[in-house]
């Protein structure tokens, strides 16, 4: 991509668009995406489940990925830019706190983990925030309980979705 352009100036100041601001450079542009690294989803994207069940364990049951992160990835629909990422309490969290360490990739697409407690009683719908506004992610590859952690309650669930940087609406 030219240093110039929409492209240019997002990555200059750290900014995304929404991916109807990038629908219309699409169509303004006779059919050219804008890079996927500059526009954020703006759907409920789930990446992930997990559901304690005996044991207790955890089921992990993966979901969506915005792709490697390349720069040159079009924002095409299938690559997004990483995201901030929340837990929604979909089954109510029990009386004892649910620990999770989530394995993502991060912005550069490399494995690392980053970790989030869902509060007991935690009622369907609740959501918790992962991490900081710079903790951004490409993929949830695995969940698991935190060692040493609180396991949380037989039939705690929940879904790992993407943070919306900003509500857009066209």
């Amino acid at each position: 991509s030219s240093p110039g352009g929409w492209d240019g100036y997002l990555a200059l100041n750290d900014e995304r668009v929404s991916d109807y601001f990038n629908k219309l450079y699409y169509a303004s542009t006779g059919g050219q995406w804008m890079l996927a690294i500059n526009v954020f989803s703006e759907d409920d994207d789930v990446f992930g489940t997990a559901e304690v069940i005996a044991g207790p364990t955890i089921s992990f049951t993966d979901g969506i990925n915005y792709g490697d992160g390349a720069a040159t990835n079009p924002a095409n629909g299938t690559y997004f830019a990483a995201t901030q990422l929340k837990a929604v309490v979909t089954s109510a969290i029990g009386a004892a706190n649910l620990d999770l360490r989530l394995s993502v990739k991060d912005v550069n697409d490399q494995p690392t983990t980053i970790d989030v407690t869902i509060p007991a009683g935690s009622i369907v719908g609740t959501e918790v925030d992962i991490g900081g506004t710079s903790d951004r992610f490409l993929d949830v590859t695995n969940i698991d309980f935190v060692p040493a952690g609180s396991t949380g309650t037989i039939g705690d669930e929940v879904q790992i979705l993407n943070k919306k940087e900003r509500q857009v609406a066209p």
